[in-house]
Parts: C-alpha cells; structure tokens; sequence
C-alpha cells in the first residue's frame, strides 16, 4: 500500500508540473490504465481501469475507477487557495488530512530527477504532443523510468503549492517539462516487474465547482497513519 502511495505521489507530481498560465485549462482528463508483465495477471484484479483528473480554480482533485487500489486510495483533494490536502473516502464517511510529513513521506524517491527531451512527436486526442523521458532515483537507489508525451497546446492554472509539496514540486518536476501537460505517461516498475501505461482517453472542458475542495459536512477527520496502518 505504501509503494502504492508514492507511485500515485509521483504520478500527481507528473500531472500537476504544467505550471505556466497561458490559456488556461479547467476541467476533467480521463486517462485508462494498461500494464504489461510476465506475471501482470497476480495484479490486475487489484489494478485501476482509469484515473480522473480535474483542474479546477482552487485545485486538482483526482480519483481511480476499478479495481482493489481504487477503492483503498479515495478521492485525493489538493485545495491549493487553502493550502489543505486530504483524502476523502466515501464509503467510510472520513478524509484523512495530509501534512507536510505525509507529503514529504508520499514523495520518497523524487528527489534526484533527469528529464531527457526529445525531438519526436505524435498526436494524441488531436494534441501534438513531445516525447521526454524521465528517471528518478529513490533513497535505496532503484531507478524509477518515465516516458512521457505532452503537449503544450493545453495549459494549467499556475497552483500556489505551500510547503513541502511545494519543494517536493521544485525538487521532482524538471524545467523542461513545466510548459508541458501530459497526454500519456508510461512507468517502469521494476519492484513489481511490470510496466503501467497512462493514455488520456476523454478530455471534458468546464468549470469545476469550488464546492468540491471543500471538506464534506459530517465526515470524521483522520490522520493519514490510520489509513496506512502506521
């Protein structure tokens, strides 16, 4: 569960890296899961079918459908005009807040960050997008591969990130890739064997309402450990 958190602590550090305001983009990105493995089958039915993103003016929230994982993560609210991250959890009518400890413990393994560029391109949902490849090198020395395509046709909102994440930001995400929102990212795991696949399948303009950043009425708050089993 832990690797499963840094994994998707990495993930949103991808997601959320294009920083530089021109047109800004508000919305929902729907990205479908593929993995590839000689023994992938022991982990499909645990693995997600899709990851929705959702920039909006006071953040990103971001959820997985399918799956095990799925259902263990929640729904991750990064509420930056307040400077509060939580993890919501339906089903138990909790969030569990994340401080800059836990942020700084779901980002193990991004300190030391290459990004390579590359001239090469291909489109995706009608968006030319730029290949770059990353690698990042955890605190046992395992090497973690990225490539990734973006576009820069697609601009986010420049977030106000506070704290550790915001040096965990600074820290993982290269210059190279802050004017460039990804479109498809593929991820070596070399602990597990296999090889995950984020495709953007669904891209859905709109105005995401401020309402859901808020912290649900009625929800007990937790701290994190409990839902890690610390």
């Amino acid at each position: 569960m832990k690797k499963t958190i840094q994994l998707l602590g990495l993930l949103l550090v991808v997601f959320s890296g294009a920083l530089q305001a021109q047109k800004e983009f508000t919305g929902t990105m729907t990205y479908s899961y593929t993995f590839e493995g000689e023994d992938v089958e022991m982990f499909i039915s645990m693995m997600p079918e899709k990851m929705i993103v959702q920039y909006g003016d006071r953040g990103i929230i971001t959820h997985m459908e399918g799956g095990l994982v799925a259902s263990m993560m929640g729904i991750i609210v990064v509420d930056t005009e307040n400077q509060i991250s939580f993890i919501k959890k339906e089903s138990e009518k909790s969030i569990y807040l994340v401080n800059d400890e836990d942020a700084e413990e779901m980002g193990e393994g991004m300190e030391s960050s290459e990004v390579k560029t590359f001239d090469e391109t291909k489109e995706i949902m009608g968006y030319t997008c730029y290949k770059y490849e990353t690698e990042t090198t955890d605190a046992n020395g395992q090497t973690l591969k990225q490539t990734i395509w973006a576009t820069k046709d697609l601009k986010l909102k420049k977030y106000d990130f506070s704290g550790k994440a915001k040096e965990l930001m600074a820290n993982a995400y290269n210059e190279k890739l802050k004017d460039a929102l990804p479109m498809e990212v593929e991820v070596f795991m070399p602990a597990m064997e296999m090889t995950l696949k984020l495709t953007v399948t669904n891209i859905e303009k709109s105005k995401i309402p401020s309402e859901r950043f808020d912290i649900p009425k009625g929800y007990a708050q937790k701290d994190i450990s409990e839902m890690l089993g610390q």
